[in-house]
């Protein structure tokens, strides 16, 4: 009986992983730039999702692995920069991630990047709206991929420069904002938790049951 349930309890748990082809990450930190609009401290995350068997173009000479839009496993983008001037909140329907590989020691690096129209953003703050954002992932001492492709996990241990740039667009004139990368963590998909409650329900069910016999 035993052997039984933990052949259950592995199986469920097996499945839950072989079906996480699709990975959703949120990236949060705080901004480093002092501008009208928006203040060193201030709070900014993004939130985006790719499939990691997704195939992409090696440009670069053999360098980089560019991954552009829906067409090439990289999906929508939710971004939220919260100032002490107001709020900013847009989804992006695409975006574009390239992994680059120098093939030496140092360099690797994770990019995301998303251009975000106006009328995404649910408000303009002093005038400014976003235009562009930017996420970028690198090693600057050692290797974190041994290919192009885009990688099954993502680990801030992974990196040595964690950095973004949103771009902003205020009555024709541009202006970027930087920002530190404070913590990413991996978003589980709907059926992780299905199946994590499903175990829960069947560890609790031997429980009572065992209770009742005792």
């Amino acid at each position: 009986m035993k052997k039984c349930i933990g052949l259950l309890l592995i199986s469920l748990l097996t499945t839950s992983v072989s079906q996480a082809e699709m990975l959703t990450y949120k990236a949060t930190g705080t901004v480093t730039t002092n501008r009208d609009f928006i203040k060193s401290g201030d709070a900014v995350s993004m939130t985006f999702t790719y499939d990691d068997s997704a195939t992409g173009t090696i440009t670069g000479g053999g360098t980089q692995g560019s991954y552009v839009g829906t067409a090439q496993g990289v999906y929508a983008m939710d971004v939220v920069i919260n100032t002490s001037e107001g709020l900013w909140e847009s989804t992006a329907t695409t975006g574009n991630i390239v992994v680059y590989n120098p093939g030496t020691t140092g360099g690797d690096s994770f990019q995301v990047t998303s251009t975000l129209p106006p009328a995404t953003w649910t408000s303009t703050v002093n005038g400014y709206t976003p235009d562009a954002f930017k996420l970028e992932l690198v090693n600057e001492t050692g290797n974190t991929y041994d290919s192009l492709d885009l990688p099954s996990s993502l680990s801030m241990s992974d990196f040595t420069k964690l950095t973004g740039t949103v771009y902003f667009n205020g009555g024709g004139f541009f202006d970027s904002v930087s920002f530190n990368v404070t913590d990413l963590q991996l978003v589980p998909e709907p059926a992780t938790y299905a199946a994590l409650f499903g175990i829960a329900a069947l560890a609790m069910g031997i429980y009572v049951k065992r209770r009742r016999r005792s």
